[in-house]
C-alpha cells in the first residue's frame, strides 16, 4: 500500500524528512508559508510537489490529499495545518495532535545513521568545540 506524506516546513529539519522520504520512495507533498530559495530547489531536486503559502481555507484540502503529516520543529502551535488535521474526516489523522515529543519524533523517525551523537562527549570525540550556550 503506497501512502503519501505532507510535509509542513521546508526549514533544515522539513528538507532532511523530504529527502528521507525520497529515498525510502515515498510520495511527498511539500508545503511552506513561505519557502526560500533552497526550500524551491530541494523540492525539484527530489521531484516534489511544492505548495507555497496556501490559502487558509485550503488547508482541509491538503490534509485529505495525504495519509500522513509531518510538520517541522519551527512551525507554530496555532497553524492551521493542526485543525485540518483534528477535523479530517480520517480517524488518523483526527488523532493527530501536537505533543512536547512531537519534534524528537521527527528527528528521529528520519535520522540518519551518519551521526548518531550531538552531545557534546560526541563533539569533543569528533574535534569539533564545543557549543557555547
Amino acid at each position: 500500500m503506497s501512502s503519501r506524506v505532507l510535509v509542513l516546513g521546508l526549514g533544515v529539519a522539513g528538507r532532511a524528512a523530504l529527502e528521507a522520504l525520497a529515498r525510502r520512495e515515498i510520495d511527498a507533498l511539500a508545503v511552506d508559508d513561505a519557502p526560500g530559495d533552497e526550500a524551491r530547489a530541494c523540492a525539484v531536486r527530489l521531484g516534489v510537489e511544492l505548495v507555497e503559502a496556501p490559502r487558509p481555507g485550503s488547508w482541509a484540502d491538503l490534509v485529505g490529499q495525504v495519509d500522513e503529516v509531518v510538520v517541522a520543529p519551527g512551525v507554530p502551535d496555532r497553524h492551521p495545518v493542526f485543525a485540518a488535521a483534528r477535523d479530517s474526516s480520517e480517524p488518523r489523522m483526527r488523532r493527530f495532535q501536537r505533543t512536547p515529543s512531537h519534534e524528537i519524533f521527527m528527528g528521529w523517525r528520519f535520522a540518519e545513521s551518519r551521526s548518531r551523537s550531538s552531545s557534546t562527549s560526541g563533539r569533543r570525540r569528533r574535534g569539533l568545540p564545543r557549543p557555547r550556550l
